[in-house]
């Protein structure tokens, strides 16, 4: 069987934080614009009980369920949606902490709306990325209900052993002992924010990140990123976003039979 799993801002990287506690086959991934070079990627993968890879653009994309169902009618759907509001705040600290933006978060969101020519890789698509609805239906009209999981954030925050048993019970796979101790994908500012915007606009920081091993990555992120005194959304700021996403999020608590009226919480 094979399983497709996409995410919302971060929630990826934790799961996959869970998940590589138990080893798992290492490969060298590339961009792939041709069906061959794709299938390539998954040459070494045997007599396994679930293959799948994880995704963060196949739940916005417009085409990726049809492509899914017409490769594979057969593939397994996991979706982990995050309060939208707390998605966006995520992702402008993110944008910022990489120099994507340097203005305060309405205005980053505000400029990004503005935007004419907006798309993956072109445009930040702020608050685009948070309208689950139309993205879940996609699914939901192609995929039988039995082949799509909808898993929510908050519950892996709360009760992240229960839901990753029911992850690996979804796709039929072994569960193992996880370890939650550890906190992955931890918010950050840059320290020194003209270095860091000067070292991505020329392409550097992007190279250095691919030649760089994890340990030394790990080391300059404390030498270059701080985890204190992060920005906080405001209760302004929360009002705005709410007003956007209000309709939204109530097809989606229709669309995955789930309540989801803390994330209308100010």
């Amino acid at each position: 069987d094979e399983f497709c799993y996409t995410y919302i801002q971060n929630t990826f990287t934790d799961i996959d934080a869970y998940f590589k506690q138990k080893p798992l086959p290492q490969i060298q991934l590339a961009f792939v614009k041709k069906l061959e070079h794709y299938e390539q990627l998954f040459t070494n993968a045997k007599n396994e009980k679930a293959i799948g890879e994880f995704s963060t653009s196949y739940l916005f994309s417009t085409k990726a369920a049809q492509n899914i169902y017409n490769y594979n009618p057969k593939a397994k759907i996991v979706v982990v949606l995050r309060n939208p509001i707390s998605r966006i705040f995520s992702h402008y600290l993110m944008a910022f902490r990489d120099s994507f933006t340097t203005k305060n978060f309405l205005d980053a969101i505000q400029d990004d709306m503005k935007l004419k020519k907006k798309g993956w890789g072109i445009s930040e698509l702020f608050i685009e990325l948070g309208m689950y609805a139309s993205q879940i239906k996609a699914y939901q009209d192609v995929f039988p209900e039995n082949q799509i999981k909808i898993l929510l954030h908050d519950d892996l925050k709360n009760n992240p052993e229960n839901l990753l048993k029911d992850f690996c019970l979804f796709l039929e796979i072994d569960s193992h002992k996880f370890i939650f101790e550890e906190k992955y994908n931890v918010a950050a500012m840059p320290k020194y924010k003209k270095f860091m915007g000067m070292i991505t606009d020329i392409g550097v920081k992007k190279q250095l990140s691919k030649l760089m091993p994890v340990s030394l990555k790990k080391h300059a992120k404390k030498i270059l990123f701080t985890t204190n005194n992060l920005p906080k959304i405001t209760t302004e700021e929360k009002l705005f976003l709410i007003d956007i996403y209000k309709e939204d999020i109530q097809l989606t608590s229709k669309l995955i039979n789930r309540d989801l009226t803390d994330w209308l919480k100010i």
